[in-house]
């Protein structure tokens, strides 16, 4: 296949450090961690993770992993259907309530920081890496099962793994969603921006339902089997219509990016 002999292990093995960083840097770096860290703070781990894929791409030379413009503004259009879920999270928000002001501040920071981060690390380095030695729907569903697989450590966030093992499955959804942009417009930035704005505004709503949880007993007690199944449900459209923009991915596989891949 394409590329050096050994990219894809090197592509796993910044893919690992990246999540260790993401999920230990925080509680390592400071005492307090997790979701109401996320509402008061900037996520330290989440800058040591993107300073990290930096050196890393820096060091391998990976020229390749779409930190370049879209293909053509054209291409932006694509966005339209995710985007409608960003506006009826931000809807849901408004109907709730914001946060305080800091507390909106630092998750709209720190959801963009994630955004950015996960990304360049599952879309860009761990995606491109697999693709270097297998074909591209391996690459994609191996790179997206191992992005979702990260969500599992959020069950240290929540305090609920039920929670979290939800949320990786709708991950795995949504990143299909957002493997598709990233090979249809053949830019990592679109994605970037569209998953920050999704991380804030849902992670907003989240603290919203999660402190309400709290006050009438816990999370443990509030979840039931149709609340983690509502939000499968919720983002099985966008899953749908990433696996239609992919439907002729492998036939259409542009050029410039089979050059891209070349050593």
């Amino acid at each position: 296949m394409r590329g050096s002999r050994y990219r894809a292990i090197h592509a796993l093995l910044v893919f690992v450090g990246w999540l260790l960083i993401t999920s230990l840097f925080g509680k390592i770096w400071k005492s307090s961690a997790g979701l109401q860290s996320l509402l008061h703070d900037v996520e330290p781990g989440y800058i040591a993770a993107i300073v990290f894929l930096a050196a890393a791409i820096a060091l391998f030379g990976w020229r390749d992993l779409g930190l370049n413009r879209p293909h053509s503004a054209r291409s932006l259009l694509l966005l339209w259907f995710p985007g409608l879920y960003v506006c009826v999270f931000l809807a849901a928000l408004a109907v709730v309530g914001l946060p305080s002001l800091s507390a909106t501040l630092a998750i709209l920071v720190n959801a963009m920081l994630a955004g950015i981060s996960e990304e360049l690390a599952c879309r860009g380095v761990l995606f491109q890496g697999l693709r270097s030695r297998v074909s591209l729907w391996p690459a994609i569903l191996a790179s997206t099962a191992l992005f979702a697989a990260g969500h599992l450590v959020n069950g240290f966030v929540f305090g609920s793994f039920a929670l979290a093992g939800v949320q990786a499955v709708a991950a795995f959804m949504t990143g299909i969603a957002f493997m598709a942009i990233r090979l249809r417009t053949g830019s990592l930035y679109p994605g970037m921006v569209l998953h920050g704005l999704w991380d804030f505004s849902l992670l907003a709503v989240t603290s919203k339902a999660l402190d309400a949880a709290q006050k009438t007993g816990g999370l443990a007690d509030g979840l039931t089997a149709g609340m983690l199944l509502l939000p499968l449900l919720g983002v099985l459209p966008n899953f749908l219509y990433g696996l239609f923009l992919l439907r002729h991915a492998a036939r259409d596989e542009r050029p410039a990016v089979v050059a891209e891949m070349a050593p």
